[in-house]
């Protein structure tokens, strides 16, 4: 049996961690590849699950290049417990936010996180948002096209929400 404090220690097994059910969701990130960058990163995460009565899941993902390393961290949830799931959707709305203020970049997101993502890459005045919702108006005018997908709205849903 694979214990909490065999999982923590790195001990090999092809056993699954008891601390996950497969109910869950993902936070991914994209940084500077360094020792220090991780190290940080780390740090920021687990302080943020230990917040919320858990320990940091996850680690880097692909290292792909010189420049940059992708990152995940695993959010559990359960079937059956809509107030625990609140909690862990406003953890994982934190750990965009913190990673935001990092200058770390969500790469994929689930849908309900989309619209918190694309407001993390808020430099100059939400340029990316502002040149995506350019196209999306420009090729989808009718806006029928997965309105909402990666935070991009159409024009006329985007008056509604304001």
């Amino acid at each position: 049996m694979l214990t909490e404090s065999k999982l923590a220690a790195g001990i090999p097994s092809f056993q699954e961690s008891p601390l996950w059910n497969h109910a869950g969701t993902f936070v991914s990130m994209v940084m500077n590849f360094s020792g220090e960058t991780y190290w940080d990163f780390m740090q920021t995460y687990d302080a943020i699950y230990q917040e919320n009565g858990l320990r940091y899941m996850g680690g880097p993902l692909h290292m792909h290049t010189p420049r940059s390393m992708m990152t995940l961290a695993g959010v559990p949830l359960s079937p059956s417990d809509p107030e625990m799931n609140q909690g862990r959707i406003a953890m994982v709305e934190q750990l965009i936010q913190a990673s935001a203020e990092k200058g770390w970049s969500e790469y994929r997101t689930p849908l309900v996180f989309m619209d918190h993502a694309m407001e993390s890459f808020d430099f100059n005045n939400h340029a990316l948002k502002r040149f995506n919702e350019t196209i999306k108006d420009t090729l989808d005018p009718n806006g029928i096209l997965s309105p909402g997908k990666n935070g991009i709205w159409p024009q006329r849903l985007r008056e509604e929400q304001a």
